[in-house]
């Protein structure tokens, strides 16, 4: 989806890594791909896009694309807190199973794209609740 702005020219790509609560194994490859399809419609109805959806046990990471007119907390907390409400309503089995409350833990990896280290990345990953 090409991403427009009236009176601007703008290149903006984020790398957003969001871990499940407690590392829990929440995602297997339905219910990756069911919230995939419903994040992007998300994502439309928001204004920014999602270039690439990479689904793991205990976390996701999403390369994004966004107008400069929003934050990335912005994109982030929306996608975060529908998810949650996905879940919760459509596959709530998968939060029951992983013994967690809520989807995610309470923060998030953003970086632009390109300038990511593997080093920061393992860094998120590793910090404890």
């Amino acid at each position: 989806m090409p991403l427009a702005a009236a009176h601007s020219s703008f290149d903006l790509n984020l790398h957003l890594v969001l871990v499940t609560e407690r590392r829990a194994s929440v995602f297997g490859s339905r219910s990756g791909e069911a919230l995939c399809e419903y994040w992007l419609h998300v994502a439309e109805k928001r204004g920014f896009a999602i270039d690439q959806v990479s689904f793991l046990p205990d976390h996701v990471h999403l390369l994004l694309r966004m107008p400069p007119k929003l934050a990335v907390q912005e994109c982030t907390l929306s996608l975060m807190n529908n998810a949650q409400h996905f879940i919760g309503r459509h596959l709530p089995d998968a939060l029951i199973q992983a013994k967690v409350d809520q989807l995610w833990r309470p923060s998030a990896f953003a970086a632009t794209r390109g300038k990511m280290t593997t080093a920061l990345l393992k860094q998120f990953l590793s910090t404890p609740e």
